[in-house]
């Protein structure tokens, strides 16, 4: 029998769009590799000159350096190469890591079928946010590929409720930490998730989260985070520049989150859209 998803017609095709899927691949990774060309630019150099100057073991990243500047596993990256590296050397980790983040967008979204895959490395592989994220030796592709790794385990984890889904799930909550704190967002939307069973396709008279999803979505990443604030966190120094309004810092994201432009105002329709194809859903 064959699927009912899936349909005579798309299995023929099937060879064509892995053909497709692949060479967009192959261009999404040249599209991040053409970014990260050039010299470093202000906030790689200071990472690079922060972790030369205090970090003498990788405990210390976490431990002695307490600066907004100090994304962990960048900086343990930095650290392993050394002073002396490569614009190429300090930035090829994030490039990989941007492309394996598109290529999780295509495995999660490949259980809602080829047009949705198809979309998924399309969207992904061209987002401006994605693309630059994974040009600069920052934490923030790391943190994004940690983010799609959190959701896919969750994601599988409804589906076949076995244990090593949610192990996965929290080993991918402590590495987006040690990414970029803001990962606390994607760890607090699964609480939500996980302990409202508001908008869920699920069974009527739904019982409490298992004993292995309180442990691993909620008590192992929470715990540390919390030791993660305590440590350093809390006592972070704050060494960017002026903060923008928060207003236009939400506006500018929501527009380039679709490919609209910076300034307003272009940008505000731009973010409409995205609010409205979100409302429409």
């Amino acid at each position: 029998m064959s699927s009912p998803t899936i349909g005579a017609a798309e299995k023929d095709s099937r060879p064509g769009l892995i053909i497709l899927l692949v060479a967009l691949g192959l261009i999404i990774a040249a599209l991040r590799l053409a970014a990260a060309r050039g010299e470093l630019w202000f906030d790689e150099v200071w990472t690079i000159q922060g972790v030369q100057a205090a970090v003498h073991s990788p405990t210390d990243i976490v431990l002695r350096v307490k600066h907004d500047n100090n994304h962990f596993l960048n900086s343990l990256v930095v650290y392993w190469i050394g002073p002396d590296g490569t614009a190429w050397m300090y930035r090829l980790p994030a490039v990989i890591f941007g492309t394996l983040t598109v290529l999780l967008a295509v495995l999660i979204a490949r259980r809602h079928g080829w047009a949705a895959m198809l979309a998924g490395v399309i969207l992904t592989g061209c987002s401006y946010l994605l693309v630059n994220y994974s040009s600069e030796a920052r934490g923030y592709a790391y943190e994004m590929f940690f983010a799609l790794a959190a959701f896919g385990s969750l994601c599988a984890a409804e589906a076949s409720a076995n244990v090593n889904w949610e192990i996965l799930f929290s080993a991918s909550c402590i590495l987006g930490f040690l990414a970029h704190p803001l990962f606390l967002t994607v760890y607090l939307s699964a609480q939500v998730y996980t302990w409202i069973p508001f908008g869920h396709r699920q069974q009527e008279g739904k019982r409490l989260p298992s004993v292995a999803a309180i442990i691993c979505r909620t008590i192992i990443p929470g715990l540390f985070f919390g030791w993660l604030y305590w440590i350093n966190l809390s006592q972070l120094t704050i060494g960017s520049g002026e903060s923008p309004p928060v207003l236009s810092v939400i506006v500018q994201t929501l527009s380039l989150a679709v490919g609209g432009p910076f300034d307003p105002p272009g940008s505000y329709a731009a973010a409409a859209v995205t609010l409205l194809s979100r409302w429409r859903r």
